[in-house]
């Protein structure tokens, strides 16, 4: 059986302004027709895995969070520390209001986690980025998939720098698509 190999940082672009996702990328394509058609598919065939990498992100955050012991009915529980911006005004006349970092425990007002380990958080969030969604390509999914990688593979679009690096290895997995076994077997042969 064909497979396809995605990594998951194809899927997630985190703070990278210049590196979009794959998703981002192929939403963005002007298409009509059937290769429309074909791309809406095949997003919603990564579409499990990008909800994946999500919550797996936040459940990360949690776990690498300051945390601190607060009262909730009665008892003392242990909260993610997270981060809001405030509004203070300034002490200078006609100044504007400056933003002001505050902590709180209520995820209703944090926008955002404070860390207590940011290097552990970065360790293991980078090596689950580099695991890889393999996906079966069956009948009922064959045509999307190739009419997608027509399409990554033949793009008029030019890119540079760091978009240069990530579009070469979306056209390497594309390129890849092998039996199940294939790429092994000729790996061992090599050594």
């Amino acid at each position: 059986m064909k497979k396809l190999t995605l990594k998951n940082s194809f899927l997630f672009s985190g703070n990278h302004a210049v590196i979009i996702t794959l998703q981002a990328w192929l939403g963005m394509q002007m298409l009509h027709g059937p290769i429309s058609r074909s791309r809406t598919r095949f997003l919603k065939l990564i579409d499990g895995r990008i909800e994946e990498i999500e919550q797996t992100r936040v459940d990360l955050l949690k776990k690498y969070a300051a945390k601190q012991k607060v009262k909730e009915d009665g008892k003392d529980v242990e909260k993610e520390v997270m981060l809001y911006e405030e509004k203070v005004k300034s002490e200078e006349k006609d100044a504007p209001p400056m933003l002001e970092t505050k902590e709180t425990t209520d995820p209703r007002i944090g926008k955002r986690y404070k860390l207590a380990d940011e290097k552990g958080f970065s360790e293991e969030f980078q090596k689950y980025l580099e695991e890889e969604l393999i996906i079966d390509i069956l009948p009922s999914n064959s045509e999307v998939i190739y009419q997608v990688k027509d399409m990554i593979l033949n793009t008029k679009e030019e890119f540079q720098n760091q978009m240069a690096y990530r579009y070469d290895e979306w056209c390497e997995a594309f390129e890849n698509i092998s039996e199940e076994g294939e790429g092994k077997k000729e790996k061992k042969s090599k050594k």
